[in-house]
């Protein structure tokens, strides 16, 4: 089952547009480990199921997948899976905000706009919160592709949020620091997440 998780993560990372490649390796994955009571390999290999749902645009399944996975995985995977699974579930977060933010726009949305808004601003801060939490979790793990993703997204947070200005300049000048080290160390990527996760999330 380790193996299984190994490989689901290799097809997973090679090939981020194509997220369908990792899934038989992750359901053989989560197969094996459900019939031999491997928790923890189980708990991990439903975050990457989770993150195969978010990459289809399937969000809020993503979010129930990871919720059910969550406990499990903040208190006994890998710290990397544990940034990762936090980080997908910021990311379901912000697209929720997206979804809301379109219906504003289309008028599907029956609440006054003040409600609305405070929503809006209520998920944008669970957002920050799980972002904070994964960065921890990189940090840990001194993972800086995942960390510049992480700031990215901080920055765009805090830069739709009122009276957020120096928090945002602040995850600025990290990701910059981020994308720094990431050019000078020549950390081989097969795709930049940056681009991506401005399709995926809606960040401009």
């Amino acid at each position: 089952s380790y193996y299984l998780l190994q490989l689901s993560m290799i097809y997973f990372d090679s090939s981020p547009y194509d997220p369908i490649r990792a899934l038989p390796h992750i359901l053989q994955c989560l197969s094996i480990s459900e019939k031999y009571s491997i928790d923890v390999v189980h708990a991990s290999a439903l975050s990457l199921l989770a993150r195969v749902h978010f990459e289809l645009g399937n969000w809020s399944l993503a979010k129930s997948v990871l919720y059910a996975a969550m406990p499990m995985i903040l208190q006994n995977a890998h710290v990397s899976f544990q940034g990762e699974s936090l980080l997908c579930m910021a990311k379901c977060t912000l697209s929720e905000v997206k979804e809301l933010t379109r219906n504003i726009n289309n008028s599907k949305v029956s609440e006054g706009q003040d409600r609305v808004e405070r929503k809006k601003n209520a998920l944008l801060k669970i957002a920050l919160s799980q972002l904070q939490k994964s960065q921890k979790a990189f940090e840990k793990a001194v993972d800086v592709i995942h960390l510049r993703e992480v700031y990215y997204l901080l920055a765009q947070c805090h830069a739709s949020l009122p009276g957020h200005t120096s928090r945002r300049n602040m995850a600025a000048k990290s990701f910059r620091e981020m994308n720094r080290i990431k050019v000078q160390s020549n950390v081989p990527l097969w795709y930049d997440a940056i681009d991506y996760i401005r399709e995926s999330v809606g960040c401009e």
